[in-house]
């Protein structure tokens, strides 16, 4: 692009994304709704790709090859160094999680892991801040639009031949407005669902299309005050939205009235064509030609620092920022800006190496060559435990509602078995309680009583508590609004168990005074199973940087969970408190094939249950009424 056709607006609007992209991933306080500057980068990629093809004198096959090769040289060779690196760095410094960081890889290179991460967006998934691609979501996004923008061009081109047709830019309206319908419908259906697909997603890129066809029709009237100082009021609401303390995803339809306000800000912005003189501040202006680059680096060295213990050691991640900065500004000189003299034969030739060594990350067999028997409870804690035993343990499809699936209270009424001659005792509350389950119930077969398993996900046991997830909050409801009134006669105690940590102190507070008022008001007495304790990342990857390279446990425990312990056996329920933290670990060399403890960051394992058996046996069934 010529240096006097360049636009300064378009660089300052990237700029400022990829700065709230990265400082929100940092967790930065005033950064809370940085996110949004990926909705900027999707406007902004929209009215590029369009104003490309729109300047075409006509479009077919070899147009739309063309355009898919412009596309590949631009983005495939830095993404493909990334995944190489990131690749190589997880095989020698984190082995045991190929297997996991392999599917990733896969669907990265795919450009399909949007739609992978939609599929398995599951509570006891690996966590996604533990994903160093989970960024790749938005490339994946970006190719799939990609992939389809030629063709409407193709099909406008047909239709409507003459460049000054104003349907063409009625076209792009409709399509506009159709995507973010679907929006509309998919977030009150499946907000997860209307995050990462393409449908749903589509009306941002095309926003800004929308904007790049409008463009040469509002020449006439972008110049003079008004636009200007629509202009500079739209550039103050975005910084508004980016860098609000509120967190729009707090409030009641706050995250897609954030989303859709900075998408029209964004192409109004852009159709006007301003040249403002704070648009060329040379920061910004830097970070945006280095954007591409510092996002597809910044996450996965930030994910990283979190497996170097960057929690408690506070230098890790400004380390990590400066190498990110300084590896994007090496990516962006080496290889974007070299593009066109990039030789594909070697960039083919990795791409198949890296797929394969991915597909083989993926089987039993590479585990069992890199990793001595002793070694082998490691992996299998975090590959196998959440697929195969977890499902067992929680109570999958039996007591335990998970997060997306669907409340029926006849389902509720055939798992709850209430016995005429055993005491009954309710285990009550979300997959923390779930996942004693096993475990007391072994305990409470052994002492004669009748356990009962009330759970669902991410969902407090309080009559008013709230949830995300639409099924687990509609059961906690029904348990609280007519199962356990109808049948408080024949319930003998409940035992709460939830990760109390999730809530303000606030919501704690509130919550467990309704849960005493009501188990008061029903004569049921309560037991309230305490706080685990919390990993910065999964238990058996700590296992394995302590044996390997001396790491301490106590580097990654998450501090909030030991507060929150510390202030609930000092409570107005102290006395019926089971205090459980820390109580669990078994660090001790474990014997051949035995899980971990700790399978994942934050839940125990049947071992890690087992573990607490003497003391749920001596403060619930040796004190029951």
């Amino acid at each position: 692009m010529d240096k006097m056709d360049f636009r300064f607006d378009i660089a300052f609007l990237r700029g400022m994304a990829i700065i709230a992209v990265v400082l929100y991933h940092l967790h930065l306080p005033y950064f809370k709704n940085g996110y949004l500057g990926v909705d900027i980068f999707f406007v902004i990629s929209g009215y590029l790709m369009c104003n490309i093809l729109s300047k075409k004198e006509k479009i077919g096959r070899s147009e739309i090859l063309e355009f898919y090769i412009r596309r590949a040289r631009r983005l495939i060779p830095a993404l493909l160094l990334m995944l190489t690196i990131v690749f190589l760095l997880v095989v020698l410094l984190l082995p045991s999680k190929i297997y996991d960081h392999s599917r990733f890889s896969i669907v990265s290179i795919l450009q399909v892991s949007n739609m992978y991460y939609y599929l398995v967006d599951d509570y006891f998934q690996p966590s996604s801040r533990l994903n160093f691609l989970l960024h790749t979501w938005t490339l994946s996004l970006e190719w799939q639009f990609y992939a389809l923008l030629p063709w409407i061009y193709f099909l406008l081109y047909r239709f409507f031949p003459s460049a000054v047709d104003r349907r063409r830019v009625s076209i792009m309206a409709l399509l506009t407005l159709a995507s973010f319908l679907i929006y509309i419908i998919f977030s009150e259906i499946d907000a997860s669902l209307a995050f990462y697909s393409l449908p749903s997603r589509a009306w941002e890129f095309l926003a800004g299309g929308t904007a790049m066809a409008v463009a040469d029709r509002a020449r006439p009237i972008r110049s003079g005050p008004v636009p200007r100082s629509i202009g500079i009021l739209l550039t103050l609401v975005l910084l508004f939205l980016l860098l609000c303390p509120i967190e729009w995803s707090n409030l009641p339809y706050g995250r897609p009235l954030a989303t859709f306000l900075t998408v029209i800000a964004t192409s109004i912005i852009l159709t006007l064509n301003l040249h403002f003189s704070f648009f060329r501040f040379g920061p910004v202006i830097w970070t945006s030609s280095i954007s591409y680059s510092l996002y597809l680096w910044h996450w996965p060295l930030f994910v990283l620092g979190r497996f170097l213990g960057s929690g408690t050691t506070w230098w890790i991640i400004p380390l990590l920022l400066l190498m990110a900065i300084f590896i994007a500004q090496i990516s962006h000189a080496q290889l974007e800006s070299r593009r066109d003299s990039i030789n594909w034969k070697p960039v083919l030739g990795v791409i198949i190496l890296l797929t394969s060594l991915s597909v083989l990350g993926t089987t039993d067999s590479i585990r069992k060559s890199i990793f001595p028997d002793q070694k082998d409870n490691i992996t299998r804690s975090i590959q196998e435990y959440p697929r195969k035993t977890a499902p067992i343990q929680y109570g999958f499809g039996q007591g335990h509602l998970r997060s997306m699936e669907d409340f029926f209270p006849e389902q509720v009424l055939s798992s709850l078995k209430f016995s005429d001659s055993l005491p009954n005792i309710l285990l009550l509350g979300d997959c923390y309680a779930a996942m004693f389950s096993t475990s007391l119930r072994e305990i409470a077969r052994s002492e004669g009583v009748n356990l009962l398993q009330a759970t669902c996900d991410h969902t407090f046991p309080a009559p008013h508590s709230t949830s995300p997830f639409s099924g687990p909050a509609k059961k906690m409801s029904f348990l609280f609004r007519q199962l356990i009134p109808l049948n408080a006669t024949r319930i003998d105690m409940v035992i709460i168990g939830a990760n109390y940590s999730g809530y303000t102190k606030r919501q704690i507070l509130e919550y467990l005074s309704s849960t005493e008022e009501f188990f008061k008001d029903h004569g049921i007495p309560v037991k309230y199973i305490g706080q685990t304790e919390g990993y910065s990342i999964e238990f058996p990857i700590i296992q394995d940087l302590h044996e390997r390279f001396g790491m301490a446990h106590e580097r990654f425990l998450e501090n909030k969970r030991k507060i929150v312990n510390e202030f609930l056996r000092n409570s107005q329920i102290s006395d019926r408190y089971i205090d459980v933290y820390l109580k669990a670990s078994s660090r001790e060399r474990l014997p051949r094939n035995s899980w971990m403890y700790m399978y994942d960051s934050e839940h125990l394992s049947l071992v890690g249950t087992d573990n607490l058996s003497g003391i749920l046996r001596r403060n619930i069934f040796a004190e029951r009424p």
